[in-house]
């Protein structure tokens, strides 16, 4: 939030470097397919359920995408309500989605070797926390 709001409003950093914008929404795409991950396999563990690694993965992508589509949506209704400028064109809107799309297959490329072949890559680490501190 500090990177974003910060240095990339007030310091102007998304002016400043044309790739600022891309990182967060690639990192932000990362993230919530994650999330998507997290939330599936807890819903599966209590109803103790198998997962399957490609629905599971699918679910993962559209869950990150989702968000990301809700964001734009909100860029855009501030933009038209306070005459900013988060949204500067179509092209970046698209750009935006683009790399939120490419962050999310990067989560779900580890979320899916972890789950159909149990190897433990960077992601998994995340997974398994992320189901540990939120297991009931």
């Amino acid at each position: 939030m500090f990177a974003t709001i910060f240095l990339g409003e007030v310091e102007n950093f998304y002016e400043r470097f044309w790739w600022w914008d891309l990182i967060f929404h690639t990192l932000a795409g990362i993230i919530f397919g994650l999330i998507g991950y997290i939330m599936l396999i807890l819903t599966y563990r209590t109803q103790n359920v198998r997962i399957a690694p490609l629905f599971t993965s699918l679910f993962a992508i559209s869950f990150s995408l989702g968000v990301s589509v809700i964001w734009e949506i909100l860029e855009f209704v501030i933009d038209s309500i306070l005459n900013t400028n988060m949204q500067p064109s179509a092209s970046d809107t698209m750009w935006d989605l683009i790399v939120g799309l490419v962050g999310a297959l990067i989560s779900t490329l580890g979320g899916y070797r972890y789950l159909e072949y149990n190897e433990r890559l960077g992601m998994s680490d995340i997974i398994d926390e992320g189901v540990r501190k939120n297991a009931s």
